[in-house]
C-alpha cells in the first residue's frame, strides 16, 4: 500500500512538473507574440535530452526509440529528433534496428522522416540478416510504407544493390528499387 501511494505521488510530481513546463512555454510565447513574432515557430514547447520512447502498435508489439534530443513543436503538430536509434521485434521475432542523424515525425500524418547516413537493418534471426542504407527515408507509420528518393544500398548475406530512390511495404516485406540499379547476387551455400 505504502509502494502504491509513493507511486501515485511520483506520477503527480511528474504531471506536475510537464504542466509547470507547458505553462512557462506558453507564457513566453505569449510574451514573445507581443513583439517579434518570426521565433515562436522556432522555438519548441518541450524538449527532451537523452529520452528513451516506447510506442505500441495495434498488435500490442512495442518498439523503443532513443534519442540524444527531442523537440515537440505542438502549434507544428512536429517532433524533431537528434541521433534517433529504435528497435522493434516482430511477432515473428524478427528484431530490426534503425540508426539516423535527425529525424523529423509528423503526428497528424503519422510519418517519419530520417535523415544522415539512414541505417534499417535486421539484426535477429542470424539466417535472415538484411540491411538498407540512404541519406533519407521517408516512412508512414500508418500505411507501413518506405520510401527514399537518394541513393540507396541493401545488402543481403554477400549480395549487393545499389539503386536511385526505394519504395516498400513494410508489412508484406516487398521493396522496389526504382532507377540506376547496379549489384551482385551471391547464392545462400
Amino acid at each position: 500500500m505504502k509502494a502504491l501511494t509513493q507511486n501515485k505521488l511520483t506520477s503527480f510530481a511528474i504531471i506536475v512538473i510537464l504542466a509547470g513546463f507547458l505553462l512557462i512555454s506558453e507564457s513566453e510565447r505569449d510574451n514573445s507574440n507581443s513583439g517579434d513574432t518570426s521565433l515562436t515557430s522556432d522555438r519548441p514547447d518541450i524538449f527532451v535530452d537523452n529520452a528513451q520512447f516506447t510506442f505500441y502498435d495495434s498488435n500490442g508489439i512495442a518498439s523503443k526509440l532513443n534519442s540524444e534530443q527531442t523537440l515537440f513543436y505542438s502549434d507544428q503538430d512536429q517532433v524533431s529528433i537528434t541521433n534517433p536509434s529504435a528497435s522493434y521485434t516482430s511477432p515473428e521475432g524478427e528484431v530490426i534496428e534503425l540508426n539516423a542523424k535527425t529525424g523529423n515525425y509528423d503526428q497528424s500524418q503519422k510519418i517519419l522522416t530520417l535523415q544522415g547516413d539512414v541505417t534499417i537493418k535486421q539484426v535477429f534471426p542470424k539466417n535472415k540478416i538484411w540491411s538498407i542504407q540512404s541519406s533519407e527515408f521517408i516512412i508512414d507509420k500508418e500505411l507501413g510504407l518506405i520510401t527514399s528518393r537518394h541513393d540507396v544500398i541493401l545488402k543481403r548475406n554477400e549480395s549487393m544493390y545499389q539503386a536511385t530512390g526505394l519504395k516498400g511495404n513494410l508489412h508484406n516485406k516487398r521493396i522496389e528499387l526504382l532507377s540506376n540499379v547496379r549489384g551482385h547476387y551471391a547464392f545462400d551455400n
